[in-house]
């Protein structure tokens, strides 16, 4: 393997498991803070820690705390190196915040994607560039970008990714804009579009695809469209509850269509340690689990399809035994 294509693929691994794509608010000063190697000291050894105190399941018994320091210790040195290589300076305020942050957070299950509604964070970047809100911007060999603190690279322009575009009001032009909050873009008219209230239940289907033959239907919030009952009239219907068939296969938050039942219906989703055929409650899978006392390596059909708790984030990044 090419060695620049090596060490590039080991910091692009390196950045996904290892916690440092971490964001924070409220980042200071480039001289606040601990140094670059303290931070480098700091993180490998709380992440090593963790790894031999989370209970990580299938670790690599041939793997040792010191072997996880040294190897660690140089991914990031070298990660260091070539940020500097790509310009870009450290924050040591931001890698405070992240030592800190890989405590609290290491043990718990992989972290699930930013809820619509969540309060926007700026970056605190652990290596940041000098080009500023609307100038050009690139990822660097390291995988990072050379934007300011604070700003992201997005479609080649550092941008705050907290600036929000005002939304335009119902029967107002949204050509470039989004509409406010319960509203769609109606693209009947394709270079006049206006914003236009979603339908509410046992209304039309709101298709918002001007395509011929592709349809993406929307409803209200909380509902959904039925395009099974009848196919030629789509309509907004409110989800399906626990009990109830669910012939789109949609149900109402906590219960998930079985369509192994002799007619589809909305059913419990199971939590750790119950019994599933697909689906698990947030923070656990459905997954196949021998019986206490059963010997399934003689017998598989002795394994329990059953909810258990995802693995720690930490354990991710850890040599699994062979």
């Amino acid at each position: 393997m090419n060695t620049k294509v090596g060490l590039i693929k080991r910091l692009a691994r390196m950045s996904t498991i290892s916690l440092l794509c971490l964001t924070f608010a409220g980042c200071g000063a480039e001289d606040e803070g601990i140094s670059e190697s303290e931070y480098i000291s700091r993180s490998v050894e709380n992440i090593c820690s963790l790894i031999f105190t989370c209970s990580c399941e299938n670790l690599d018994p041939e793997y040792t705390e010191a072997q996880c320091v040294e190897t660690r210790t140089q991914l990031r040195e070298v990660a260091a190196t070539v940020a500097g290589i790509d310009g870009l300076s450290f924050d040591g305020e931001c890698a405070e915040e992240e030592v800190a942050e890989i405590l609290t957070q290491a043990c718990e299950p992989n972290a699930s994607v930013q809820e619509e509604g969540q309060v926007c964070e700026r970056p605190c970047k652990l290596y940041y560039g000098p080009m500023k809100a609307g100038e050009s911007c690139e990822f660097g060999t390291s995988g990072r970008d050379n934007c300011k603190q604070g700003l992201s690279c997005v479609d080649g322009l550092c941008e705050d990714p907290c600036d929000e575009l005002v939304p335009a009001n119902l029967g107002e032009l949204c050509y470039a804009l989004p509409c406010i909050e319960g509203a769609w873009c109606d693209v009947s008219t394709p270079y006049a579009p206006v914003c236009a209230p979603r339908p509410g239940i046992a209304q039309p289907c709101a298709d918002t695809n001007p395509e011929v033959d592709v349809t993406n239907y929307i409803c209200a919030e909380g509902l959904y469209c039925d395009e099974a009952t009848d196919p030629a009239n789509p309509t907004c219907l409110a989800y399906p509850d626990v009990g109830e068939e669910c012939p789109a296969g949609d149900c109402a938050e906590g219960a998930y269509c079985d369509f192994t039942l002799a007619t589809a219906a909305c059913v419990d989703i199971p939590g750790i340690g119950e019994s599933c055929t697909f689906v698990c409650e947030p923070g656990s899978f459905c997954d196949d689990v021998c019986p206490a006392g059963s010997n399934c390596d003689n017998d598989p059909s002795l394994f329990e399809s059953t909810c258990v708790e995802n693995g720690a984030a930490i354990c991710a990044t850890a040599p699994i035994a062979p």
